[in-house]
């Protein structure tokens, strides 16, 4: 996983050859963006832009993990503790969903804080937890972008 904020994201630009198109339009995001869907390039780079109310930590949901996309979260406006944790420490909760893409898992996860114009790249390899409570529970406006592998 990767975690950094949204001037520094060209630094990334090169890990994968949709990430380009992907953060040019992560750039013109912010606080006012309109929520829902959005597609960036067809089936391969899609997102959505929403608010939801955070919840408990990581360690006490389920952690998502995915095989077919790389999600990126980047917030908007408020705050929270994003968890997240190697795939291959956790155990699974349920079978593999491979129409929609993912499992829930369950074990021990880290808690990094997000807050406006910060990002997580979320790997394959990488469980994750996201809109978990930062200090109090609070709306966090967020962009979600699916990247396929």
């Amino acid at each position: 996983m990767i975690t950094d904020s949204i001037r520094n994201i060209d630094l990334y630009k090169d890990i994968h050859k949709d990430f380009p198109k992907v953060f040019e339009y992560m750039k013109t995001l912010g606080k006012d963006s309109p929520k829902g869907p959005f597609v960036i390039d067809g089936d391969n780079v899609h997102g959505s832009v929403w608010t939801i109310e955070t919840k408990g930590f990581a360690e006490e949901r389920l952690l998502e993990k995915h095989d077919k996309f790389i999600d990126i979260h980047y917030i908007l406006d408020g705050s929270e503790k994003f968890g997240y944790a190697d795939a291959e420490t956790l155990t699974a909760d349920c079978e593999y969903n491979s129409e929609e893409d993912y499992i829930f898992l369950k074990g021990k996860a880290t808690g990094v804080v997000l807050t406006p114009g910060h990002f997580c790249i979320v790997f394959p390899d990488d469980a994750h937890s996201p809109y978990c409570i930062n200090e109090e529970v609070e709306t966090v406006k967020r962009c979600v972008i699916k990247v396929r592998v």
